[in-house]
């Protein structure tokens, strides 16, 4: 019986998080509007560290732009174009340890679900979705 219970626990947890972020989502519709986003880590309880996404906007118009282009449709995008002298990724903040590709990862989701957000605000259907 404890393995259910703390399957169930889990479950509760998983479900308290999710619904936070969406609660942050939903409060926070134009974050990827911002230049930059900081985000924050506690790791096992012992160590805390953060990260910082720079211009998140120019790496959607740098894609959008590029598949444009690829297309053979750029001019649909063509205002993107100049965004590649802009600076934008991720940057780690951690005095223990190097934090690389392989860390970062697992913040290339919250750019995407505020994406999703944004776009279901603007097409009136984030009423709709509720956690």
């Amino acid at each position: 019986m404890g393995g259910a219970s703390l399957f169930y626990e889990e479950e509760a947890q998983t479900g308290l998080a999710m619904k936070n972020i969406h609660h942050y989502m939903m409060a926070n519709l134009d974050l990827l509007s911002k230049k930059l986003i900081f985000f924050t880590v506690n790791e096992g309880d012992q160590h805390w560290s953060g990260w910082a996404a720079v211009n998140p906007w120019v790496q959607i118009a740098r894609v959008l732009y590029e598949h444009a282009k690829a297309e053979g449709e750029e001019s649909t995008f063509k205002d993107y174009a100049d965004y590649s002298s802009f600076a934008n990724g991720l940057i780690a903040c951690d005095g223990l340890f190097t934090k690389g590709e392989r860390h970062a990862r697992c913040w290339i989701w919250s750019p995407n679900l505020a994406s999703a957000y944004h776009d279901m605000d603007i097409l009136r259907k984030v009423s709709f979705f509720y956690i």
